[in-house]
């Protein structure tokens, strides 16, 4: 009998963007001429053959070649930094049943989920999606309750894809409101408007089963009273999930200029934590627990891809910008891509085509934790916990993590990731 080996999860990254927003330091970008949807796909179906080659024990390409990702020419930004993979589950029919053979040369693993993010991601078609999951589905075995979500942003054009994607294969979908202010959604630099917003989640409510919507808080002028009542709102709209991030001034972005010249002013970390705390009353008191410092949702409805990063799980990460963690026997593989164009064939084994100068691969022996410190609220927060979602002390959001260890859910002990 094939011995069976913990799920992991996929991670696509879609790099393209209809605008920048002013505080997003991602890596996005948009390109006012179009892309060759085409031949992004090809590049990426090849970077999925790579990993499925790495999943089987194929040996490692050389540096110099091997699992490389570009984009644009020259354009550093576009490069991937490691990668991982999933297999189609459509809702209307289940996933076929993996012969043992097939589990022997995945090595006995299954996709548990796949997530679509960006960029936005929304801007696909949704046969390009279906693309991804159907090359995804020929290399691996997928969970039957595997969870395969996309990011939309809500404009009108993107909200007609949701049965589209549906179709293709996705069974859920997280959209990126950010405000339900239409004069705030400008100052955030979005394109869509609140009346755009709640269409979007409407059409998401009758297409899919599972959805989930983003909000910034803590912005700019912002008071406990404004953000009361615009949560209230936003309660009344969600489902079972909602995510809530505190905007944050990242390096090198246009609110980082305004930031630094004094003609954007966040509020301090008192007031940063006044409106958490607020976060935390209201969303408790519908039944939206905080299960991640800025993720709330009903008990078995949190987002299972979330889990796997917040548990220290496998993933692989497909395309640029993309991270991944997979491991290889006890070492982690991790892939650096160098810049230049993606053209249409490159060689899962050499890496010939992808461009210039050749992915650079980092091994390291992966070091299992005594006790990994969770980040999430099934224990106590670390410093380690949601770069770019809250400006809170640390030391002063600890007194907030109420949920102890006999709440923990199994998986996140060392044994379950060494």
């Amino acid at each position: 009998m094939t011995k069976r080996l913990r799920p992991f999860g996929v991670y696509i990254h879609w790099p393209f963007c209809a605008q920048k927003c002013p505080y997003c330091d991602f890596n996005s970008h948009v390109r006012f001429g179009g892309w060759d949807e085409t031949r992004f796909l090809k590049a990426y179906l090849r970077e999925l053959d790579s990993v499925a080659e790495l999943l089987r024990g194929n040996p490692l390409p050389p540096c110099g070649g091997g699992l490389g990702w570009g984009g644009i020419p020259e354009d550093r930004s576009l490069a991937s930094s490691h990668n991982f993979e999933r297999h189609r589950v459509p809702p209307s029919r289940p996933p076929p049943r993996p012969s043992e053979a097939k589990l022997h040369l995945v090595g006995g693993r299954s996709v548990s989920s796949i997530f679509f993010g960006g960029g936005t991601p929304s801007l696909m078609k949704p046969q390009t999606v279906g693309a991804f999951l159907d090359h995804i589905a020929k290399l691996w075995p997928i969970d039957a309750n595997a969870e395969i979500t996309i990011e939309a942003n809500p404009g009108s054009v993107e909200a007609t894809r949701f049965k589209g994607y549906r179709d293709a294969g996705v069974n859920r979908v997280s959209m990126g409101l950010q405000s339900l202010r239409d004069d705030e959604l400008k100052k955030l630099g979005r394109i869509h408007t609140v009346a755009e917003s709640k269409a979007a989640l409407n059409i998401a409510r009758s297409t899919f089963n599972r959805f989930s919507f983003d909000l910034i808080y803590a912005r700019p002028k912002q008071t406990p009273q404004d953000w009361r009542a615009e949560l209230a709102e936003a309660l009344d709209l969600a489902g079972d999930h909602i995510s809530l991030y505190q905007l944050t001034i990242e390096p090198d972005t246009p609110y980082a200029a305004l930031h630094a010249s004094g003609k954007l002013i966040v509020p301090d970390a008192d007031a940063a934590l006044a409106l958490y705390e607020i976060t935390q009353e209201m969303t408790a008191a519908r039944g939206l627990n905080s299960y991640e410092i800025s993720n709330h949702a009903r008990a078995g409805q949190e987002s299972q891809h979330n889990l796997l990063y917040w548990r220290y799980g496998e993933y692989a990460g497909i395309g640029p910008g993309a991270h991944g963690r997979l491991l290889t026997d006890i070492e982690t593989v991790s892939l650096l891509a160098p810049s230049g164009a993606a053209r249409e064939t490159p060689s899962p084994s050499t890496g010939e085509g992808w461009g210039g100068g050749g992915a650079r691969i980092a091994r390291s022996r992966d070091t299992p934790l005594p006790n990994p410190t969770p980040r999430r609220a099934e224990g106590s927060p670390s410093a380690r916990w949601g770069r770019g979602q809250t400006r809170i002390p640390t030391e002063r959001l600890n007194r907030f993590a109420t949920v102890t260890e006999k709440n923990r859910t199994s998986g996140c002990t060392s044994e379950s990731i060494s």
